[in-house]
């Protein structure tokens, strides 16, 4: 069963673009990072202000590509078509949410 939604998932995200698989990185990143200030503040924008200065020190550190903003909110609605990540009540990235809610069901 473990194979079976790794495999949906490996699918689904070589489905994927580059600046696709780039901006998924990010938001992985980026929600490791802030996760566990985000439950003992509760402050609930956090990982998306954080998405914010990630792509703003993109940006001045020179980079040739960094994604805008534009391009994160179309990905983050394409993850949640799909069912790779959606945001959830506590503002934290829910990765895979659709394979393991069928676990549970």
């Amino acid at each position: 069963m473990n194979q079976d939604i790794i495999q949906l998932t490996y699918e689904k995200i070589m489905d994927l673009t580059d600046d696709e698989k780039s901006i998924m990185y990010l938001l992985f990143r980026v929600g490791k990072e802030v996760r566990i200030e985000a439950y003992t503040t509760g402050n609930r924008n956090l990982f998306m202000r954080n998405v914010k200065k990630a792509i703003k020190r993109m940006r001045t550190s020179g980079l040739e590509w960094y994604p805008s903003w534009n391009q994160i909110s179309r990905a983050i609605s394409k993850f949640e078509r799909v069912g790779l990540m959606k945001i959830d009540e506590d503002g934290l990235p829910l990765w895979a949410y659709k394979e393991v809610n069928g676990i549970f069901s």
